[in-house]
């Protein structure tokens, strides 16, 4: 009864102490201006994002921050007609194609000129960098918004430094809990360095001190570093970190798309969500392998298959017996099975490659995100991704590379997306044929 009743006592004084102390830093913090509370999530300095009618009268620029290729789009002020905004990154932008065929375009063509269809597609960014593009749109009264987002997420360039860098998502999961307490700011700082995500094209590579955490770091910056892995794979303990960064990224993902949606919300402008499409024929940029008593003999297969074309069958079916996360792996057998005219069974091998690999863009995850959102909120959903498939059959009908659309595959988005926003536009007449 003693020990419970020093227990108890000790845990009450060691709960004022914490108070007593909080109360201290947050004295200091108004006197001074000092301030160590954590807000994880990346921001990102207001610029200006839009160039109306009246801009015509100077040069208008393409705005953003100096890496992002913008179009300007130029429009009145008031609407004649229905306005859709489509936000995005480049295969919004229309990187690679003509202006007038970007997907946007074609959207617009596809309504018949009943709507007018701005693009507000960023070449290079990511959905951090988009929340004020979405404020933006909706100061231009828009009938409905189109969020495309997600093609770069993965490639987002950041990073933790020092003991943070080590184990990331749990660094981010507790800031989240504890950031906004003082203590909890000033004890992170000391301990593990700043508990605030970091973008950046070049980390002092001094602070990434732990020999695991460069190759970690070389495989994720922007572009990644590919001359850190030679044989294209990594072994366990990079792999593990670069997972626990992916999985961070999609939480920084889901969080901003939210406060996207939640920005929207109070306008009342009906919201269109688009999942990410990719070309499911091209091979994953950096493998990993995640058993790491068999690493030693995935590496030995992987170097036979690129000496022997006979035995591949027999050799990807014993690295998927090892090891069935192994990206490079999943992507020869689809290529098998595509061979095989088994198209149902290589997409999903293929699919697999794509959420394994360690440098990806868009992932199945993000999209499953994505699906997320769009049910939980009541949001209509352009499933771009559906189109996946069709690239095992022939990829040259959609795609350029491994994410963005040549002329026909934006034709037949604008055409799909048409039927959504007539729909969702309430627009009269019949909706375009799909």
């Amino acid at each position: 009864m003693k020990r419970l009743k020093k227990l108890i006592f000790g845990l009450i004084a060691a709960g004022l102490t914490l108070v007593v102390l909080e109360g201290g830093l947050r004295t200091v913090a108004g006197i001074s201006g000092k301030d160590w509370r954590t807000d994880p999530l990346p921001t990102h300095a207001e610029y200006q994002v839009l160039c109306t009618f009246s801009d015509l009268l100077r040069m208008c620029p393409d705005q953003g921050p100096d890496y992002e290729r913008v179009h300007p789009e130029v429009f009145f002020p008031t609407a004649d007609r229905p306005r859709v905004v489509v936000i995005g990154e480049s295969s919004v932008y229309g990187l690679g194609i003509e202006r007038t065929e970007a997907w946007p375009a074609r959207l617009e063509a596809h309504l018949g000129g009943a709507a007018e269809v701005i693009n507000m597609g960023r070449c290079g960014t990511y959905a951090s960098r988009l929340v004020p593009i979405v404020e933006a749109a909706l100061t231009i009264e828009p009938s409905a918004i189109v969020l495309a987002i997600g093609n770069n997420e993965h490639t987002m360039t950041s990073f933790y430094t020092g003991l943070a860098a080590r184990d990331p998502l749990r660094v981010y999961e507790m800031s989240q809990k504890l950031g906004r307490v003082q203590l909890y700011g000033l004890l992170s700082q000391v301990l593990i360095g700043d508990g605030r995500v970091v973008e950046s094209f070049e980390a002092p590579l001094d602070v990434l001190d732990d020999p695991v955490a460069r190759l970690a770091y070389a495989a994720r910056r922007r572009p990644p570093d590919l001359s850190a892995f030679p044989d294209a794979l990594a072994d366990a303990a990079v792999t593990t970190l670069i997972e626990r960064e992916q999985r961070l990224k999609e939480r920084i993902y889901r969080e901003h798309m939210r406060a996207m949606l939640e920005t929207i919300a109070p306008s009342g402008v009906p919201v269109v969500l688009a999942t990410m499409g990719r070309d499911l024929t091209v091979p994953p940029v950096l493998s990993g392998t995640y058993v790491p008593e068999h690493a030693a003999q995935i590496r030995a297969l992987l170097q036979r298959l690129e000496s022997s074309h006979q035995e591949q069958v027999a050799i990807v079916a014993e690295g998927l017996a090892l090891d069935a996360r192994v990206a490079a792996l999943q992507y020869e057998n689809a290529m098998i099975l595509r061979r095989q005219g088994r198209l149902v069974e290589a997409a999903q091998s293929a699919r697999a490659a794509v959420e394994w690999d360690l440098v990806p863009d868009a992932t199945p995850t993000i999209n499953d995100i994505i699906r997320q959102l769009a049910a939980e909120n009541g949001h209509a959903l352009l499933d771009i991704d559906a189109f996946a498939d069709d690239s095992l059959r022939d990829p040259d009908t959609m795609f350029l590379d491994k994410v963005h659309f040549n002329a026909e595959g934006s034709d037949r988005i604008g055409r799909e997306a048409a039927v959504v926003l007539h729909e969702v536009l309430g627009l009269p007449g019949t909706p375009p044929i799909q």
